[in-house]
């Protein structure tokens, strides 16, 4: 496995390219999960992880979880809050000029109002992996794969910053300060994934494990 991710000068640390068809995120994390833990992805696909994934989120909506330095969140508002960027929805907040990341804005307890977000309606939506009319995963679901499949998952963008998803919240730091370590300095062997993400399209590289960047 080691080997395997280790980046190759012909392919610019790129492991898998998937199409771009809406499922992008999900055929990379797919792709990782049958690489890291085999005997868990074996005979799954885009629509059965799509599936794990909102059952999850419907049985733990109320799970508060912590944003980089933003306040804590439940599952169920980082939804709306994905559902409202991904539609462009404006959600009346009592904070504005919040930052944005992979095109989610970051949220905080405090930019929360009363709504009629369903979330029933969310689950339902992302179930669907029909190519090219189904809604794309972002920051939620990759955060609900690494709570579920006890893994981390690296994000690297384009704007030289790297999102770090594990089961207790979402960092985002600046590339050059990876560590080997989770956020309380304690070495991880939990399995690593390495994605990229670029022009709204994520590709699953190839990196040296578990921490450093992916070679180009």
């Amino acid at each position: 496995l080691y080997q395997q991710m280790k980046s190759r000068s012909d392919d610019d640390g790129v492991l898998y390219d998937p199409p771009k068809d809406e499922n992008c995120l999900f055929r990379v994390l797919l792709k990782g999960l049958k690489r890291a833990q085999p005997n868990i992805a074996e005979g799954m696909t885009t629509k059965s992880l799509r599936a794990e994934l909102m059952k999850y989120l419907e049985l733990h909506k109320d799970k508060v979880v912590k944003i980089d330095s933003a306040d804590v969140i439940t599952l169920k508002d980082l939804a709306e809050d994905q559902r409202n960027a991904r539609d462009g929805i404006q959600q009346p907040t009592q904070q504005q000029d919040t930052p944005e990341r992979d095109g989610i804005q970051q949220p905080t307890q405090q930019q929360h109002t009363p709504s009629g977000f369903d979330i029933q309606k969310y689950l339902k939506e992302m179930r669907d992996d029909t190519p090219y009319k189904c809604k794309r995963g972002g920051c939620l679901e990759y955060y609900l794969f690494a709570l579920k499949y006890d893994v981390v998952v690296v994000i690297h963008t384009e704007d030289d910053r790297v999102k770090v998803i594990s089961d207790d919240r979402v960092k985002v730091i600046v590339k050059g300060d990876l560590k080997g370590t989770d956020d309380d300095n304690k070495p991880t062997d939990k399995p690593t994934m390495h994605l990229s993400y670029q022009k709204e399209h994520y590709k699953l590289l190839r990196a040296e494990w578990p921490w450093s960047q992916p070679e180009s």
